[in-house]
C-alpha cells in the first residue's frame, strides 16, 4: 500500500531516525500515516480520530491516497463494522465525511510529508505515537480529538511522566504581580517535584519555564506553531 506514495527505500530513509531500534516497516508506515493525518487535519479533528480507530492509521492513509472517495470510505467503514458507531457520533455520516474530504484533500501531498519528516530529522526531533512508552497519557482524555503524533525535542521521558504535571498559562503582557504569583506556584511545584507545562510564549508562559529551569524542575513547552518556527 505504501508503495503507492513512497518507494521502500525512501520510506526507510525518511523514518529510520524515528525508529525505536532496528528498522521496522510497520512503524515506518505508522509514522508516515500519522504525519499525513497531522498535516491534513486541524487539531481536535474527531472524524480523523474516529476513522483511525475503525480503520487503523494505514487504512486511513490508503483512503487518502486513493482520493478519499465517499463510496469507498463508506464501504471500508461498513466492512470494519464501524458504520453504526460513526453514525451515532456524527449523525449524517456521508455529509460529515464529505465535509472532511473538502478540508483534507487540498492539504494532502506526499511532498509535504517528505518535507515534514526531513525537517524533523534536520532539527533532531523525536516522533512519538500513542503506542510509544513516552506518550503523555493525559492526551488520551481527548479521545478521538487527540493528536495523531507528537514532534518533540529534548528529554522525551518527561512526557511519559506527566501524570502529576501541572499546566500554568497566562497573559503575554503579564504584570509584576503575575510574575510573582507564577514564581510562587512553580516554587511549590518544585517542592512537590511536579513538572510544569506551558505554552512557550512571552509573559507568564516564559516565566513558568524559566522558574522551572531555575529550580531544576522538568518543564514542557507546547509550541503552537511547531518546533520549526
Amino acid at each position: 500500500m505504501t508503495n503507492k506514495i513512497l518507494p521502500e527505500s525512501q520510506l526507510h530513509e525518511l523514518t529510520k531516525s524515528f525508529q525505536l531500534g532496528d528498522y521496522s516497516h510497520e512503524r515506518a508506515v505508522e509514522l508516515v500515516a500519522a504525519t499525513v493525518t497531522s498535516i491534513v487535519t486541524e487539531p481536535g479533528d474527531r472524524m480523523a480520530g474516529a476513522l483511525t480507530a475503525v480503520l487503523g492509521r494505514a487504512g486511513l492513509l490508503e483512503l487518502l491516497i486513493d482520493g478519499f472517495e465517499l463510496p469507498k470510505v463508506l464501504e471500508k467503514v461498513r466492512h470494519k463494522g464501524g458504520t453504526e458507531h460513526l453514525e451515532e457520533m456524527f449523525g449524517d455520516l456521508p455529509g460529515t465525511l464529505s465535509d472532511s474530504r473538502q478540508r483534507w484533500m487540498p492539504r494532502f501531498s506526499m511532498q509535504s510529508v517528505s518535507q515534514v519528516l526531513e525537517r524533523s530529522y534536520q532539527l533532531a526531533l523525536q516522533l512519538l505515537l500513542n503506542s510509544d512508552s513516552n506518550w503523555p497519557v493525559g492526551l488520551d482524555d481527548l479521545g478521538y480529538g487527540a493528536p495523531p503524533i507528537i514532534f518533540a525535542q529534548g528529554n522525551v521521558k518527561v512526557l511519559g511522566e506527566l501524570s502529576n504535571g501541572v499546566s500554568i498559562v497566562g497573559s503575554r503582557a503579564c504584570t509584576d504581580y503575575g510574575a510573582k504569583v507564577t514564581e510562587k506556584l512553580v516554587g511549590e511545584l518544585a517542592f512537590a517535584k511536579q513538572a510544569t507545562v506551558s505554552g512557550g510564549a512571552i509573559g507568564i508562559d516564559s516565566h513558568v519555564h524559566n522558574q522551572s529551569l531555575n529550580k531544576s524542575l522538568p518543564t514542557v513547552a507546547v509550541m503552537a506553531g511547531g518546533l520549526d518556527r
